[in-house]
Formats: C-alpha cells, sequence, structure tokens
C-alpha cells in the first residue's frame, strides 16, 4: 500500500504498517495480524501477508541514494500510516466522546478497545480498523462533497453559501449516502430527481437546494451516532469535529442541533498532527 511503498523508496526496507492493512479487511480483529482463514478463502499467495509493524517502529535509515539526493541523514519511523488513524491521534478524547473527521468524506466513530463485529454493526455498515492501542470502530458518511459541488455549480464562496443557507426556510432532508450523490453531472439536478423519485416536494431555489444539503448531511450525522449508542448500549456527552468541516460554523450549528450532543469543533490539520504525535510519542 502506497504508506509502505513510499517507506521502502526511503530506505529500500518493506514494513507492512497495521492501521493501514486494517482498512484492507484482512486483518483479524483479535490477533491484530493478517488472518489466514480470510487469505486462504480467496486462494491468495501467503508470502504477500507478512508480519505486520505497529506505529513508532523504526523503518530504517536513509538509503545512500535518498540521503546523498537530500544531502543528510534520517531515521524514518512509522506513524498510523492511515489518515483517518493519525487524525484520531490528533485529539485526545475520552470514553464518553465520539469523533467525526469532516471533510469531502465524514467518518464518524469512537475508541473501542476490542471493536464490535455483531450483526447490527455489519448491517449498519461499520468498520472495525486498527488504531494505535485501540479499535476504530467507525461509519463512513458522505461529508462536503455535496456542499463543495453545489459551490462549483453555483460559483459560491464558502461565506456566500452559508449565508444563503442561512436565509432559506425549507429543512426537508434527503439521504445523502444514496449513490446518486456520489458523481453526478449536476449536483443540484441528484438532488431534485431524489426528492421527486421519493414523492417529496422538491427545493428549487438556490438557497433551499443548499439548505436542504446542510440539513441532510447534519441529520446522517445524527443518524450514524443513534446507530452508535443503539450497538455499544451506551451514550456518548461529546461529539469532537475535525478536519477542514470543523471550519463549517453552521455545519457545526446544525450537528448540535441534530445529534443533541457537546460538539467541539477543532479545525486543525488532524492527520498531520497525529502523525506527528504518533512519531514523537511512541516508543518501541
Amino acid at each position: 500500500m502506497l504508506p509502505e511503498y513510499l517507506n521502502y523508496r526511503l530506505t529500500g526496507i518493506v514494513k507492512k504498517e497495521y492501521t493501514n492493512a486494517s482498512t484492507t479487511g484482512m486483518v483479524s480483529l483479535a490477533s491484530k495480524t493478517f488472518d489466514s482463514m480470510i487469505i486462504e478463502s480467496l486462494s491468495l499467495p501467503n508470502r504477500l501477508f507478512t508480519t505486520l509493524s505497529y506505529p513508532g517502529e523504526i523503518v530504517g535509515e536513509l538509503s545512500p541514494e535518498i540521503a546523498h539526493a537530500v544531502g543528510g541523514h534520517t531515521t524514518v519511523k512509522l506513524c498510523a500510516s492511515h489518515d483517518t488513524a493519525s487524525a484520531f491521534e490528533s485529539v485526545d478524547f475520552d470514553k464518553d466522546s465520539m469523533l467525526l473527521s469532516s471533510g469531502t468524506w465524514s467518518l464518524l466513530g469512537l475508541k473501542s478497545e476490542s471493536g464490535n463485529v455483531s450483526n447490527p454493526s455489519m448491517n449498519a455498515n461499520f468498520t472495525n480498523e486498527g488504531g494505535v492501542g485501540y479499535i476504530r470502530f467507525l461509519k463512513n458518511i458522505m461529508g462536503l462533497w455535496i456542499i463543495g459541488q453545489l459551490r462549483k455549480e453555483y460559483g459560491l464562496d464558502y461565506a456566500e453559501t452559508e449565508r444563503l443557507a442561512r436565509l432559506s426556510d425549507y429543512k426537508t432532508s434527503f439521504d445523502v449516502n444514496d449513490s446518486l450523490f456520489t458523481a453526478p453531472t449536476k449536483m443540484s439536478t441528484a438532488i431534485i430527481k431524489w426528492f421527486t423519485e421519493h414523492k417529496i416536494a422538491a427545493p428549487n431555489e438556490t438557497k433551499d437546494i443548499i439548505s436542504s444539503a446542510y440539513h441532510s448531511i447534519a441529520a446522517s450525522y445524527k443518524v450514524a451516532v443513534d446507530e452508535i449508542e443503539a450497538i455499544t448500549h451506551n451514550t456518548y456527552e461529546r461529539l469532537y469535529i475535525i478536519g477542514g468541516g470543523a471550519n463549517d460554523n453552521y455545519l457545526n450549528a446544525l450537528t448540535t442541533r441534530y445529534t443533541k450532543k457537546n460538539v467541539i469543533a477543532m479545525p486543525i490539520e488532524a492527520t498531520a498532527i497525529g502523525n506527528l504525535k504518533v512519531q514523537i510519542t511512541t516508543e518501541v
């Protein structure tokens, strides 16, 4: 996978990193190693699935060729090489909190000691991915892709998009995770089509279409929050929001309204911060 390939190009040493490998669905939740049963079921060669390394481990020194090219030597150390795994490390949030990584796509979840592979978890499309000493139990949700495409279509900047949304009284939501919205030619047309197909009065004005998109994203967060609480049989007080979407004050306010959680927005470069944090603080 790409992070490991880059490490290889820097050092000439091959190491597979756990958090990234876990997103393939081929790592055992219990052993945190490649699952031989899955590999055999897929008739894949075992030689490809070697020992996993973990965040904080040393990969090695720069190869002579790279050291010459950059004019110096350094040690290459593994971070949590899956971007969301590093993002989760950017915030010190506790067991009473959830985390929302908000950007083009959204990932909403929590830190779990053992993960959750129950039928309700599977049916709600949650995943168990590797973290730094825990499992990231989370769900992939549509994010600001929809708003971004509407901005592009209408030629609006962020401030004007938010202003128009606030002016609208149209608050009916649509299913943002419908495949209609993955790569439409025109996002507004896709939104209107969704309402038409579901026999619901569609928004027509620009401000109403944008408002509907905002409310729909916030509503999707509420659905995921409710699913997490039902699956884990727990209630969470706080929802931390990180990433580019944390800059959107209107969406943050709507998320608070829909989820009824204490929303703490942290507009930080979460993946970069988590990457550095793991490299600085993790000892192996």
